[in-house]
């Protein structure tokens, strides 16, 4: 049983290229072989022609049937040819010929000479009567115009003829022909097939082995492109494939790393605490109200890294269902920046609104957009000295609305930007000046929602003067 696709390539490719070359052979052969008898039937016809012309004009002048002057001239024609020919009269009865004697006064049957003797030019193929093999045979006649009458009366006719063994032998030799260029074509197809279902075959063998080596986890492979086609295509998006799930491997591995940093830190510093107030060890009688508030605030920020962690995979798995309408984006902007006013006083941190008059609805789920804006200004928050302030802004873009937040912060390192919007990037601590400590999934989270609404996210910074952070929505 063929198994491999090469072996199929191969078999399917040469049983393609054998019929075909039977197919042509016999077309061919057969086209040829009709080609030559219609040629010689039209060359018999026009030399019958010719030599019942020059009877009938003898005939007509009066002179008796075959006369001297008559064959002398129908003599001078067949001593220019190969092919024989017979004179008959109305009875069909051989007259002269150029083949011997010994068809001088042989009977035709009626049934040979009837469409003749009707005025008609008759081609016959095959088994003639008096002949052993085969013959291509035409009939002319001998017509004779009466001008007194005005009709035409048919005097006898003109055989041509000549054996087809010959004609035979020159197909048959053709087909011979054929054949070795059938085989010599059907060698070097075989040739040109081999390569061609390697070329298909090689690179999948080889884009199926490293598929292998990919479940057993090694993600280090890569397949050659040798070609632009589609199997070069195949192989450029199989090693994209590759490099993205090592990637993804690499960002789980970084990721369950982080979450076990981030779990760590302030798991060890509660029980540090908790076994300091469990064995009375701290230094003041306000030591074990300073020592709860110190495990509350761990006990939130666990709270929320978790928080995070969950919305960031039901966003991704879809657990989370999207309530996609239209809604104001002026209302939701000014209620959610009214929600933050705690945390924004704290830092007595100034919000100024910069939106464009008649502002077209958007299309998304308000709560969703809303839970962006606050992740966007809790991170200006975060990075801002106390008492600077927020823009926020918004404007038409075509079919699409742009949101700003910017703010007066630390800004960030250009080398930082393309890693901004990645689980638990967090810049360098030194440049946070808020009191709240992030999770570093913030910006994760608004970059999920934003795909989610089919928008793009960007951030423009300059460390020192600030950021901003923007996102786009379509249009209701």
């Amino acid at each position: 049983m063929i198994q491999s696709l090469f072996e199929k390539l191969m078999v399917r490719f040469t049983a393609l290229i054998v019929i075909i070359l039977l197919v042509l052979s016999f077309s061919v052969t057969y086209l040829f072989e009709n080609y030559y008898f219609e040629a010689k039937k039209d060359e018999f016809f026009t030399l019958g022609q010719k030599l019942a012309a020059i009877v009938a004009d003898t005939l007509a002048k009066g002179n008796y049937f075959y006369t001297v002057s008559a064959m002398s001239q129908v003599d001078m024609v067949l001593q220019m040819i190969d092919e024989k020919v017979w004179f008959t009269d109305t009875e069909g009865m051989i007259k002269a010929a150029n083949a011997g004697e010994k068809w001088l006064g042989m009977q035709l049957q009626k049934e040979a000479i009837a469409q003749v003797l009707r005025g008609n030019m008759v081609a016959m193929r095959g088994k003639v009567e008096f002949f052993e093999e085969p013959v291509l045979m035409v009939a002319v006649p001998i017509s004779i115009q009466d001008p007194i009458a005005r009709t035409i009366r048919v005097e006898g006719a003109v055989f041509v003829y000549s054996p087809i063994a010959g004609i035979v032998g020159i197909i048959q030799k053709l087909r011979q022909l054929l054949i070795f260029l059938g085989l010599g074509v059907l060698a070097l197809s075989v040739i040109i097939s081999y390569q061609f279902s390697k070329s298909i075959s090689k690179p999948l063998k080889s884009i199926s082995s490293a598929a292998i080596k990919m479940a057993d986890g090694k993600y280090d492979v890569q397949v050659d492109v040798t070609s632009k086609d589609e199997i070069g295509r195949l192989a450029e998006n199989f090693n994209f494939l590759v490099k993205k799930l090592e990637d993804n491997v690499r960002m789980q591995r970084e990721f369950v790393a982080n979450v076990s940093h981030e779990l760590r830190t302030p798991l060890t510093s509660i029980r540090g605490y908790i076994k300091a107030l469990r064995d009375g060890v701290y230094e003041d009688e306000d030591s074990p109200t300073e020592y709860c508030n110190i495990v509350m605030d761990e006990v939130d920020r666990m709270n929320r890294l978790v928080t995070d962690l969950l919305d960031l995979s039901k966003i991704e798995s879809g657990i989370i269902a999207f309530k996609l309408r239209e809604f104001d984006v002026e209302d939701l902007l000014k209620r959610t920046i009214g929600s933050m006013g705690s945390i924004l006083s704290k830092g007595n941190y100034q919000v100024e609104f910069q939106l464009q008059d008649s502002l077209a609805q958007a299309w998304g789920d308000p709560d969703r957009i809303g839970q962006v804006l606050i992740n966007l200004v809790r991170n200006a928050v975060k990075h801002s000295e106390y008492g600077s302030r927020i823009w926020i802004r918004a404007r038409e873009e075509h079919k699409l609305i742009r949101i700003e937040v910017e703010d007066e912060g630390t800004g960030i390192p250009e080398n930082e930007l393309e890693h901004i919007w990645n689980r638990f990037h967090k810049v360098d601590k030194a440049r946070t000046r808020g009191e709240e400590e992030g999770t570093g999934l913030g910006l994760a989270i608004v970059k999920e929602i934003i795909d989610r609404h089919e928008g793009t996210v960007d951030v423009k910074s300059v460390v020192g003067e600030g950021s901003v952070f923007s996102f786009t929505l379509q249009k209701a």
